[in-house]
């Protein structure tokens, strides 16, 4: 079969899934074409978006499917202080996933309920038939580490740590709370700056170790309690890596991270307030699962590694796409 995707992959979630998803489907004897190819493909693909809605239109009006891939809406720029420039990018970019969604999928991909739901709610009708699939992670790639560590660290692994509003405020409280009064070693924290003036108002005394490269990223889940900074998610990369490597979940209740983590792979904190206005947050409220999180360490790492093993297994998501594309050709 031929499949087609507007465009070669991008940077960023989207574009890793994507250069994964074609390597998997050319294994399994796929040809994967672009549009300037000019190959008729028997199923398109869109992870995300795309500017290329003219193509999609001639590829409907051929009667080709489209399977639409999609993650959550962009709400933040609502909350925070965004360029113009930014905020009319943010707008323009959910006008597309609108548009896409609603008038030339065949089939929709969520990547979570917690995705569906919102879509639900803020798109516009369709009536595209939707599956759920959730990212997934090379189960060999990331899997538990023996270790003699006596201590355990608070580990944040984020792309742009200042991207949620609060978080050097948290990590700075969790730092006094749960670092200095002895109850973790450390707090190390992975990740870049939307501003790089941010970086200087983190508490010295936390172990910032800057950006780390995807391939490397395997080697710093080990010894650790994994923190999630994330708001309203639709299903984070680093917090699935972080269970398949054995590593307890300590989050607030926001997003796809209860649906994501269970009941029996870590801690989940009330926020306190409304998370969709990005309010007061609750920083005790987190800092009591993190010391609950230490309690049931053992038995929390058993359940994380397994929890992956059953929904987060590379192969399997893949699989699950493959039956889509030929069901939605079919």
């Amino acid at each position: 079969m031929i499949i087609a995707f507007p465009h070669k992959p991008g940077k960023g979630g989207p574009g890793s899934f994507q250069i994964r998803f074609e390597k998997y489907l050319k294994e399994h004897g796929w040809q994967v074409t672009y549009p300037e190819d000019k190959i008729k493909p028997d199923v398109v693909m869109v992870v995300g978006g795309t500017k290329k809605l003219w193509w999609l239109a001639k590829m409907k009006f051929k009667g080709i499917p489209v399977v639409h891939r999609l993650a959550g809406l962009n709400w933040l720029h609502k909350h925070k202080k965004f360029t113009p420039k930014k905020y009319f990018y943010a707008e323009s970019s959910n006008l597309i996933l609108k548009i896409i969604r609603s008038i030339f999928a065949s089939h929709i991909v969520y990547q979570s309920e917690f995705v569906r739901e919102w879509w639900t709610k803020k798109g516009w009708f369709t009536s595209a038939a939707s599956t759920i699939i959730y990212n997934g992670v090379d189960l060999d790639i990331f899997s538990p580490t023996k270790s003699d560590a006596t201590k355990i660290s608070l580990l944040c692994v984020e792309g742009n740590i200042d991207y949620t509003p609060y978080a050097i405020d948290l990590l700075n409280y969790l730092h006094d709370e749960l670092v200095e009064k002895g109850d973790y070693e450390s707090l190390i924290v992975y990740g870049g700056f939307e501003k790089p003036e941010n970086q200087f108002k983190l508490n010295p005394k936390i172990e910032y170790k800057g950006k780390v490269s995807a391939g490397e990223i395997h080697k710093v889940y080990k010894d650790a309690v994994y923190l999630s900074l994330d708001i309203n998610a639709a299903c984070p990369n680093t917090v699935i890596e972080a269970l398949a490597s054995g590593i307890p979940i300590i989050r607030y209740d926001t997003g796809a991270l209860k649906e994501l983590v269970g009941e029996n792979s870590g801690i989940i904190a009330d926020y306190g307030s409304n998370i969709w206005q990005v309010s007061t947050l609750n920083f005790k409220n987190l800092s009591n699962a993190a010391i609950e999180g230490l309690t049931d360490q053992i038995i929390f790492k058993h359940n994380a590694r397994n929890r992956a093993k059953a929904m987060f297994d590379i192969n399997m998501v893949f699989k699950q796409y493959e039956v889509i594309l030929k069901e939605t050709r079919n």
